[in-house]
């Protein structure tokens, strides 16, 4: 990659990537970054470790078989759209859900 000879200087915190001190700095600033983001997700992993250890369930709850019966009828018996079955069943569960089982039920017939 080419030196674009762009410098970043910030007044507030003292920072100047022109001079090598100012280069230190920025690098350290984001090595610690990235330190931090790393032990998030380390503590995120560990929290849903321990969460599945403890039997609670990770992840999307699964859609209630009922609601998909329901989809699956709309889908094959009438032309209605995936907003208006989702209108149609009114409860909570995504488009994209709906979508994908309105899909799958009318690729079949």
């Amino acid at each position: 990659m080419p030196d674009l000879s762009i410098g970043f200087i910030s007044v507030k915190d003292h920072i100047d990537t022109s001079s090598p001190i100012g280069k230190a700095m920025f690098v350290l600033i984001g090595a610690m970054a990235e330190l931090e983001g790393d032990l998030i997700t380390e503590r995120i992993k560990a929290g849903m470790e321990a969460a599945k250890a403890r039997g609670k369930p990770i992840g999307r709850p699964k859609t209630p078989e009922h609601i998909i019966k329901k989809v699956q009828k709309l889908a094959a018996e009438t032309d209605l759209s995936i907003n208006q079955i989702k209108k149609k069943i009114a409860q909570n569960v995504s488009r994209a859900v709906i979508g994908k089982i309105v899909q799958k039920t009318r690729s079949r017939q």
